[in-house]
C-alpha cells in the first residue's frame, strides 16, 4: 500500500500473504450468496506476485491529460455547449480481422451517425486492456489493433491489460514496451505497425493517467501482468501509482467542495468483482478502498475488462455519512474468445440479482458473449448502456443510470431471460435463442 499515505507496514511479508488467507480451491459454481473474488493460500499468492513488474514512470508528472489534447478544443467547446459527453468503452479486443472484434467495431462505428448532431457522436473509445495477445507484441499491433480499428472514426485511449504487460525473454523482454510505443508516444506519429492505417500513436502521459473532460473525469490505472489477480500497488510494482490516485482524489475532493459536479470514472483491466473464471481481485479493491476512505472520494462508476463477457454489479459503499450505489461493470467482451460466467451449483444458469458473500454488492446483470459500452454523462446523471454482438434488441441489452447528486442508481434494466442470442455456454457453444425483455 502507499508509503506516502502511511499505510500498513510490509515488514511481515507481502500484502497478499496477510490478506488472502483462504486455502480452499476456487469454486467452479456460484452459491447464494456468491463469492466474486479470488482468495489464495500463501503459496498461490507468492506465485501470483512473482508475475508482477515495476510500473514505468509517466512521461510527465502528474500524468493528467485534457480532452482538448485528444480531440481538439473546438469539439470540446461543442460538448460543453450541448451539456453531455458520450464515449465508448470495451476491453479484451486483440483478435484480428474477420472476427468478433471487427463485428464490434462495426457496431461502434454505427454510433457515429451523420444524421445525428455532432455532439451525439462518441468523443473517444476507452480501451480496458489486453489490446494484443501473443508474443512479438509490436508486430501484433498491425493485425490486432490498427487493421480492425482502421475505420473506427474516434481516438482511442487505453489502460494496459495483463497480456499487454507480460514478458517473454526472447520476444518481449521489456514489460509494456509495445503498449507504450502505441499509446504513450511523445508525438502523435504513425508507427510502422499501423501499415496503411492513418491512425497515429496516442500520446497519453503514462500507462496510468487522469483524463479531464466535460462532465466526467476518467482515472485509468494499470493493474499489472498477473492473470489471476490485479494490483494497484505492491512491493514488486511500486507505490507511485497509488500515490497518484490519492493525490488526484484529494484534488477532486477540493473541486467538489467548490461545487464541481463532474462524474468520476475509474478504469482498470482487472475487475474487483467477477462471476467468471477470471475472478475479482480482493487485494486490489482493498487498496482502492483505502484510497477512497483517505480522501473521502469514491468513483461514480468502475469499469474493467479481463473477463471476456459482460457483468454489472452494484456496490453499496459508505463514505462518511453517505452511502453510494456504485455500478462495477466488466466489459471484456471486445472480441477475444467470449467466455460465460459460472453456473449455479445445480448446473443451471444464474438468475439475477445474486448477492455477494460480504453483503455490500450483488450481480445485477450479465451477458455471456461479446459487446461494448456507450457511456453518457451530464451534470446530473451518468448513464451506461451495454450493446451486445449480435444485438438482442433494437436498443441496449442493458442500461444503468446514476444520479450524481444523490449517488444512487435511479434506472436500470431488469433481469434478462437467459440464454440470449449470441451467448455462449460453459462448453463454448453459441445459443441462438431470443430471451425475454
Amino acid at each position: 500500500m502507499s508509503k506516502k499515505s502511511g499505510s500498513k507496514e510490509k515488514s511481515k511479508g507481502t500484502l497478499a500473504l496477510t490478506r488472502l488467507v483462504s486455502t480452499d480451491p476456487e469454486p467452479q459454481f456460484l452459491g447464494d450468496p456468491a463469492e466474486f473474488q479470488a482468495r489464495f493460500d500463501a503459496a498461490r499468492s507468492e506465485a501470483v506476485h512473482a508475475m508482477l513488474h515495476k510500473i514505468p514512470a509517466p512521461r510527465r508528472s502528474p500524468p493528467v491529460l485534457a480532452l482538448e489534447d485528444v480531440i481538439g478544443p473546438e469539439d470540446v467547446v461543442k460538448i460543453r455547449g450541448c451539456g453531455r459527453i458520450v464515449f465508448h468503452a470495451v476491453g479484451d479486443t486483440g483478435k484480428g480481422k474477420h472476427s468478433s472484434q471487427t463485428d464490434i467495431v462495426d457496431l461502434m462505428r454505427a454510433d457515429y451517425d451523420p444524421s445525428r448532431p455532432p455532439t451525439d457522436q462518441p468523443a473517444f473509445l476507452l480501451h480496458l486492456g489486453d489490446v494484443v495477445y501473443g508474443t512479438n507484441k509490436e508486430d501484433l499491433y498491425r493485425d490486432q489493433f490498427y487493421r480492425p480499428n482502421n475505420k473506427y472514426p474516434g481516438r482511442i485511449l487505453g489502460v494496459p491489460g495483463n497480456h499487454d504487460g507480460e514478458i517473454n525473454e526472447n520476444t518481449d523482454p521489456k514489460s509494456l514496451a509495445a503498449f507504450r510505443h502505441n499509446f504513450v508516444a511523445k508525438k502523435p506519429k504513425r508507427r510502422a505497425a499501423a501499415g496503411s492505417s492513418l491512425r497515429p500513436a496516442m500520446t497519453q502521459p503514462g500507462v496510468y493517467f487522469l483524463l479531464e473532460a466535460p462532465f466526467v473525469r476518467v482515472i485509468g490505472l494499470y493493474t499489472n501482468a498477473a492473470d489471476e489477480a490485479g494490483f494497484l500497488s505492491a512491493e514488486e510494482i511500486g507505490f507511485a501509482q497509488k500515490d497518484f490516485l490519492i493525490d488526484q482524489l484529494k484534488l477532486i475532493a477540493g473541486k467538489r467542495a467548490d461545487g464541481d459536479t463532474a462524474a468520476l470514472l475509474i478504469a482498470t483491466h482487472h475487475p474487483p468483482y467477477s462471476a467468471s473464471d477470471h475472478p475479482g481481485s480482493k487485494e486490489m479493491l482493498d487498496d482502492f478502498d483505502d484510497a477512497f476512505r483517505q480522501t473521502g472520494v469514491a468513483p461514480d462508476l468502475f469499469l474493467s475488462g479481463h473477463a471476456h463477457n459482460y457483468q454489472r454489479f452494484t456496490r453499496s459503499f459508505t463514505l462518511g455519512n453517505r452511502t453510494m450505489e456504485i455500478p462495477f461493470i466488466v466489459a471484456g467482451g471486445g472480441g477475444h474468445g467470449a467466455s460465460p460466467i459460472q453456473l449455479r451449483e445445480d448446473g443451471q444458469l444464474v438468475k439475477t440479482p445474486l448477492r455477494g458473500a460480504d453483503g455490500d454488492h450483488s450481480l445485477q446483470q450479465y451477458y455471456n458473449g461479446y459487446g461494448y459500452l456507450l457511456v453518457k454523462a451530464t451534470a446530473e446523471e451518468l448513464n451506461v448502456e451495454f450493446y451486445s454482438s449480435p444485438p438482442t434488441r433494437s436498443g441496449p441489452t442493458d442500461s444503468v443510470t446514476v444520479d450524481l447528486e444523490a449517488h444512487k442508481i435511479v434506472r436500470e434494466t431488469g433481469p434478462l431471460d437467459h440464454p440470449l442470442e449470441g451467448e455462449v455456454e460453459r462448453h463454448g457453444k453459441h445459443k441462438h435463442h431470443h430471451g425475454g425483455n
